[in-house]
């Protein structure tokens, strides 16, 4: 029986000034690394909804562009949590579940029923759930985090912050890059992006990226002698980018994401015997965090299978008029299918398990106004923004 959790709409009428009289330096590290490891040249942002250097926005914001992303060797966005002051993202679940926290700030579970405090952004469109949220980062052109609140012009569930992940558009040329990566614990990654020739002298451009990780678990389970942790995780994303007139621009995206990444070992930090004494076969209850030897090894004795398989669409576009003056739009929907299995005890005995099969599916629109009025700068629009969710108990 499937039943329905939360369905609601909700349309937003914003309207946001910002004045200064002249450019004030950012509150961030973003370009004084960039400098110090090399000089990358200026770093883009888009924290006031409109692309400028990062020196001249005034807000909390560390970026990194395309350049300093690649440095990182990252799989994912777990592997940026040292990027910015306050940031720690960690992997929760399976599923590609991220509990990210900024400020101190963090929704630490995958149910829907909660608005994550800590806001993900992929091209624009805000992330309903944190399950799906452990973002793969190759052939990103941008890496933003904002310390929060961000309500003004990113919704009412930034109070912590946010992420803003943006790709590169195409080329309109023919070319591409591959990355393979071979490491410890059978770690096998491989990714790559290809460019394709314009059509119709710049009028449409083309591209398609795919992403394959694999293994890199680094847990033994003692209990059933075998190794947790791996990887599974595939994702292919083909882009148009559609041309119509000077200062016009539409980028369509579509996003085929299969996870089948079990859920993450976890272990018992409870004392030894401490409620229940010691369970049939000798199985204690746990060990303090300080025995890190225990805590390098899992011991839930039943599988913990997990899936997610994600269609997403997105569609960007821009239309500029006059000097300074643009009108954006950003739709998206997108429909995940997952499934898992939990073992919340971290121990032998299966005290306390959870089988999660879920649906979910999201709809939003974003249509703002971009202008520069001399010393004023004005940004206003409208957003809808409709989740639903369904659980088959």
């Amino acid at each position: 029986m499937k039943k329905p959790i939360k369905n609601s709409a909700c349309a937003i009428g914003a309207l946001a000034f910002a004045i200064s009289a002249s450019p004030a330096m950012a509150q961030d590290s973003g370009e004084q690394e960039a400098k110090n490891t090399g000089g990358f040249g200026e770093i883009i942002v888009t924290a006031n909804k409109r692309a400028e250097n990062i020196q001249n926005v005034p807000i909390a914001v560390t970026a990194l562009n395309e350049e300093l992303i690649e440095q990182k060797f990252s799989r994912n966005i777990l592997d940026l949590g040292s990027i910015a002051p306050n940031l720690i993202v960690d992997p929760i679940w399976g599923n590609g579940t991220a509990a990210i926290s900024i400020r101190g700030i963090q929704l630490n579970d995958g149910e829907k029923s909660f608005d994550p405090p800590i806001g993900v952004f992929l091209d624009g469109v805000y992330l309903a759930s944190t399950t799906g949220a452990l973002l793969t980062v190759y052939d990103a052109s941008s890496i933003e985090v904002l310390r929060g609140p961000q309500g003004t012009l990113f919704g009412r569930n930034t109070i912590g912050g946010l992420m803003h992940i943006q790709r590169n558009k195409p080329t309109g040329e023919l070319g591409g890059k591959a990355s393979i990566t071979y490491g410890r614990f059978e770690q096998f990654d491989v990714k790559g992006v290809i460019n394709f020739p314009t059509i119709g002298d710049g009028f449409l451009n083309t591209k398609i990226s795919a992403i394959r990780l694999d293994g890199g678990g680094y847990f033994q389970n003692v209990t059933r002698d075998v190794r947790e942790g791996d990887n599974n995780f595939l994702m292919v994303s083909p882009q148009i980018q559609i041309n119509p007139a000077p200062g016009a621009e539409i980028n369509i995206t579509y996003d085929y994401i299969r996870d089948r990444t079990p859920t993450r070992p976890v272990t018992a930090l409870t004392e030894a015997n401490q409620l229940f004494g010691t369970l049939p076969g000798g199985i204690g209850l746990g060990q303090p965090g300080s025995n890190t030897a225990y805590h390098r090894q899992s011991r839930a004795a039943l599988e913990q299978p997990a899936s997610l398989t994600t269609h997403s669409i997105t569609g960007n576009a821009s239309f500029e008029f006059g000097n300074n003056h643009e009108v954006v739009a950003v739709l998206n929907y997108s429909d995940t299918d997952e499934n898992a299995r939990h073992d919340f005890d971290g121990v032998a005995a299966d005290l306390f398990i959870a089988i999660r099969p879920t649906t979910m599916n999201q709809f939003s629109a974003e249509l703002r106004y971009q202008g520069d009025f001399g010393a004023a700068k004005l940004v206003a629009g409208l957003y809808y923004f409709n989740p639903s969710y369904s659980r088959a108990w």
